[in-house]
């Protein structure tokens, strides 16, 4: 209950935070006087208000759901469907594993339950290395990398929740990912569909592949990419980083000019420089497993891995670490270091054989 208290000429309200749990007092800036007793008492009834609205407030805020958290947090934040997908994903796997309630109730051993459901959960998958024709699926369990990113998104989750005031610290510390060598298309793979794309009947497919090749673009970025975007006479491209909502500027060379030059000369669209939908995509699924059962590829890569050939092929050429992080649009070096170590790891090995660093001390 709060109260009205005279400290000096000026009149004071005093009162208890039930939410710190200690008494609280604040000026109210009014004079002793018959006037500023009336104010003060004014003052006293709004803050009253308010004060009961803070405690049916913190009624509601201790007994929220974490189901009703986790709707407000996506109302508020407005994410991408992509990534709306993954925290939901993420909000499934946590309530099958510790239950929704209130948020409040949730410690450190409901995260070590949820992480310990993560390493025993199990997922069926189509079986990608089989012809299309097939129906088989194969059993998989989560990767540590899909742990670290499902514990990163929860993390998120419960900070938001801190900031809201439901819970007072975030325990969630995320699984931490392994840094993978990244995978490039080996070379007489690489001809290999190159050349079959190229005698396709669909020069589009073979103009994408190589475009997706010469720049490193993103799929998505490339899909998205728009004549209007292209410079010719400055040499640039205005390109788009689709996930993170950003342009970031492409050196038009010679060879990528050349390559659009040509794609002009066959695409009737004049606005986009690429038109496969969702399914036309799939034609780099279908050459390969075409490929592979001919015995012509030795296995199968990812659109991905066309960006990740380029970024490698870049250090190869000795082009700058943070040129090379500017072309492929990294936000940060740290990405562009794991291409650069992974690379560098066997030509320090191969120089490392050729040093001696002291003589063999003689017989």
């Amino acid at each position: 209950m709060a109260h009205l208290k005279k400290r000096g000429n000026i009149i004071w309200i005093k009162y208890y935070d039930t939410i710190e749990r200690k008494y609280k007092e604040f000026s109210t800036k009014c004079r002793a006087t018959v006037q500023g007793w009336n104010e003060a008492r004014k003052l006293l009834k709004e803050f009253e208000k308010r004060d009961e609205f803070n405690i049916k407030y913190k009624e509601m805020t201790t007994s929220r759901l974490f189901s009703e958290g986790f709707n407000e947090f996506l109302e508020i934040k407005e994410f991408k469907e992509k990534t709306a997908l993954i925290y939901r994903r993420v909000y499934k796997l946590f309530v099958d594993a510790v239950g929704d309630k209130p948020i409040k109730e949730y410690n450190e051993w409901d995260y070590k339950k949820f992480k310990k459901f993560l390493n025993e959960f199990e997922y069926t998958r189509a079986n990608k290395t089989k012809s299309k024709q097939t129906e088989e699926y194969i059993v998989r369990n989560l990767s540590n990398n899909s742990k670290g990113i499902y514990t990163t998104h929860l993390k998120a989750i419960f900070s938001f929740f801190v900031k809201r005031k439901y819970i007072s610290e975030n325990f969630i510390v995320p699984i931490k990912k392994k840094i993978k060598k990244p995978e490039i298309i080996e070379k007489d793979d690489l001809e290999i569909i190159l050349d079959h794309l190229a005698k396709s009947g669909n020069k589009m497919q073979y103009y994408l592949i190589k475009f997706l090749l010469l720049t490193g673009f993103r799929k998505s970025t490339a899909l998205d990419l728009k004549w209007k975007n292209i410079d010719f006479r400055n040499k640039v491209i205005i390109a788009n980083n689709v996930k993170k909502e950003r342009e970031f500027l492409f050196p038009l060379t010679t060879e990528v000019e050349n390559l659009l030059r040509e794609i002009q000369t066959v695409s009737k669209n004049l606005h986009d420089v690429f038109t496969f939908s969702k399914d036309g995509i799939k034609f780099y699924w279908r050459l390969q497993d075409k490929l592979l059962a001919e015995k012509k590829l030795s296995k199968r890569y990812t659109l991905h891995q066309l960006r990740k050939t380029f970024i490698t092929r870049m250090l190869e050429e000795g082009i700058s670490i943070h040129n090379v992080k500017a072309l492929a649009d990294h936000r940060s070096i740290t990405t562009t270091l794991n291409y650069y170590t992974a690379l560098n790891i066997n030509k320090l090995r191969e120089e490392l054989e050729n040093v001696k660093i002291f003589d063999s001390p003689a017989s």
